[in-house]
């Protein structure tokens, strides 16, 4: 998506004793827009501290616009840990509409505070007119029925001399990769402890899916000496043994979990699971 440069509002805070850059502007992919068309908002944090947390404060209602779906993502770029808040918004009205203030909330320790950005307005077209029907419509819906007839006629007509197509079944490789996504979100929220488990859970799932066996009690020791017999390359049980070492570390540990540990654990889990799913 290609975002409009509107930082709203760009505050360098220090918080505490850690003199923690932040930063956060809201931005729309569009100022002016069709009435059928979606409006992508987006809030971006950035921190120089990962220990800092920001919280999106629920978005405000927005007259004359509806909030559809919304997401969120962490990544680091340099020195700072990035993370976006994405809304879509759906026309409700035509005309000019204004986006009031969005707020984040960071916390640092014991301290709480709030960053606010600036309105921001966007013009919204008349909806197409729909065309009035004309005197023709009879005529039209006519042959329509005819080409309908033709038409159901050549399919029974096909059937005929075609045998039935079996129904294609689901690849079960997408369903995964659709189960990893999910389970990557908890660490995009920086739960990595809850993505550890699930991560591990899944991947086992998909080694036992693909090598048509059954894994239930191993460790992963056990794994790891498993996985050596299959001709695995070293680059990848090297993948395999890091992401098990972080997930047992996680398992057994009571303190805070890295992030960009948490991060680099979470590409190692999408690596081997693309691997496994070739």
């Amino acid at each position: 998506m290609r975002l409009i440069s509107l930082v709203l509002i760009g505050v360098l805070l220090v918080v505490g004793a850690l003199q923690a850059e932040i930063s956060f502007q809201a931005t729309v992919d569009k100022l002016n827009a069709a009435y059928e068309d979606k409006i992508h908002l987006q809030l971006e944090v950035k921190v120089s501290d990962p220990a800092v947390k920001t919280t999106p404060i629920p978005p405000p209602s927005i007259l004359g616009l509806q909030i559809g779906g919304s997401g969120s993502s962490v990544e680091r770029q340099g020195d700072l840990t990035v993370r976006k808040y994405t809304y879509e918004l759906v026309p409700a009205r035509s005309g000019s509409i204004t986006i009031p203030a969005f707020r984040v909330e960071f916390q640092n320790g014991a301290v709480v505070d709030t960053l606010t950005s600036e309105s921001i307005t966007v013009d919204i077209a008349q909806p197409k007119p729909v065309k009035a029907a004309g005197s023709s419509v009879l005529r039209a819906l006519g042959y329509g029925l005819m080409l309908i007839a033709a038409a159901l006629v050549a399919i029974l007509w096909l059937k005929r001399r075609k045998p039935p197509v079996e129904p294609s079944t689901p690849d079960w490789r997408e369903e995964y990769r659709q189960r990893f996504a999910d389970v990557r979100k908890f660490a995009e929220r920086q739960d990595f402890r809850t993505f550890s488990t699930e991560a591990m859970r899944l991947i086992v799932a998909i080694i036992e899916r693909t090598f048509e066996a059954r894994l239930s009690g191993f460790t992963s020791a056990d794994l790891l000496r498993w996985l050596s017999e299959k001709n695995i390359d070293k680059e990848t049980l090297a993948l395999y043994k890091d992401l098990f070492d972080f997930c047992e570390g996680v398992k057994f540990s009571t303190g805070k979990v890295d992030v960009q540990e948490g991060m680099q654990a979470t590409n190692r889990a999408e690596k081997i699971v693309e691997l496994l799913l070739k």
